[in-house]
């Protein structure tokens, strides 16, 4: 598999969840992609209105793109191509 047809698999995937109502951190979590997370020497890494929610509230912290989701969907695809190629053989 090219890295064009696994983008273009990521495309299909993402547009099919987003058509279905699921949002990118949905899709995120459901694939096991993890956030991008930021920090700054100037700013605390941790909100402390965040962090008092209960944890099942909080999610994972970060920023979460369709570049980078569109990205990590595609690795996962051609790792799944992979891996059937060493099977076959």
């Amino acid at each position: 598999m090219t890295r064009t047809e696994a983008l273009q698999d990521a495309d299909r995937e993402i547009s099919r969840l987003i058509q279905d109502g699921r949002g990118l951190f949905y899709i995120a979590e459901l694939y096991d992609v993890p956030v991008r997370r930021h920090s700054s020497r100037w700013f605390s890494s941790t909100d402390a209105a965040h962090m008092a929610l209960p944890e099942y509230l909080q999610g994972q912290p970060g920023t979460l793109t369709l570049g980078h989701l569109r990205d990590a969907l595609a690795d996962i695809a051609q790792g799944i191509a992979v891996r059937d190629l060493e099977q076959a053989a």
